[in-house]
């Protein structure tokens, strides 16, 4: 049951709408620094990863599984999305030490997942652990 609009909530609702005024800016165009050609770098990779996947056009001669290249996608913007949206939620400038602690860790992950894909993917790994392996492990945990 809404109750009618009075002149009150119609003052209130605009003042809201105000506040939230978008300078028309995205995180990205506020980032200054090494961090802000990390960010362009990082995006130029991403997009020649994607079209050497799409097209098969097999750059540098590497052939990337599709599990090995998900992962290297998926760590490019995880790092990335840590010098883009930063911890202290400020409108943009450096990123803090912890933001690029931040990057460096999510990479290191990313560079293990994919020197690993080709024996995850050997294994029966690519999607999730084998059977056996899921009932010892839920085996032990009684």
């Amino acid at each position: 049951m809404s109750q009618p609009m009075t002149e009150q909530n119609k003052n209130t609702a605009t003042k809201a709408v105000e506040e939230v005024a978008i300078d028309g800016e995205t995180p990205a165009e506020r980032i200054t620094g090494p961090a802000r050609w990390v960010v362009i770098t990082g995006t130029l990779l991403s997009l020649v990863l994607v079209v050497n996947q799409l097209f098969n056009t097999q750059l540098f001669g590497l052939v990337l599984i599709e599990g090995r290249y998900l992962y290297l996608l998926g760590g490019i913007f995880l790092a990335l999305t840590f010098l883009i949206f930063q911890m202290r939620g400020g409108k943009g400038g450096r990123p803090s030490l912890l933001d690029w602690a931040f990057f460096a860790a999510s990479l290191a992950c990313t560079w293990y997942l994919t020197q690993t894909a080709q024996a995850n993917l050997s294994q029966g790994w690519e999607y999730a652990a084998p059977r056996r392996r899921n009932m010892s492990r839920l085996s032990s945990s009684f």
